[in-house]
């Protein structure tokens, strides 16, 4: 996220650090920061909502007790003026765009994120208990498909036709030493496991 939002864990540093870069508004941006207190060098949450009177937030180091001390992550319903209200929010130069309630920025008057869960990477598919390697005949399958499409899906040139050749025994060298390991273009273990991690 480095150039997209400042890293820090100041919160006047990550103000000064959007108005520097002439990111800073008065108005909320969906998907966005907010900071509260003087400077707004209290507190920090990104904006998953918004309307007319308030915006909903994702806050960490907070709870829902009123306590000044944090145990979690909590989302909250914070007014957009007044008491309590953000002293301002950083817009991200989100490749998609942005929303904001900003006239400069669209002046959305409401906003709010959609809600989706994002799914947790699965773990890998076991190891098929088979090393794949070139040998005659040729070696073909379903657990060959499997790995071949995988390393297609993540960028690599590799026909996923199920066989096992010269030429995916290639692509399997190349991947191995991008990864640090044993360089033999056969697909053990290790190397199965790191086509999906």
């Amino acid at each position: 996220m480095d150039g997209l939002w400042p890293m820090t864990a100041s919160c006047l540093a990550a103000v000064a650090w959007w108005r520097d870069h002439g990111r800073w508004t008065e108005y909320p941006v969906l998907g966005g920061p907010f900071y509260l207190g003087p400077d707004g060098g209290a507190h920090t949450g990104v904006v998953v909502a918004y309307d007319a009177d308030t915006i909903t937030t994702v806050e960490g180091n907070t709870n829902d007790s009123g306590s000044t001390e944090g145990d979690g992550v909590y989302r909250k319903s914070r007014p957009r003026r007044g008491p309590g209200s953000p002293y301002g929010y950083g817009v991200p130069a989100f490749p998609e765009g942005t929303v904001s309630a900003d006239p400069a920025l669209g002046g959305v008057p409401a906003a709010r994120t959609s809600g989706q869960a994002t799914t947790p990477p699965s773990a890998p598919p076991r190891w098929p208990g088979r090393y794949l390697r070139v040998r005659t005949p040729m070696l073909h399958g379903d657990d060959v498909l499997m790995w071949q499409r995988r390393l297609a899906a993540r960028g690599w040139s590799i026909s996923a036709d199920g066989w096992y050749g010269p030429s995916s025994a290639g692509v399997c060298r190349a991947f191995q030493q991008r990864h640090g390991l044993a360089v033999d273009g056969v697909v053990g273990p290790a190397t199965w496991a790191a086509a999906w991690s």
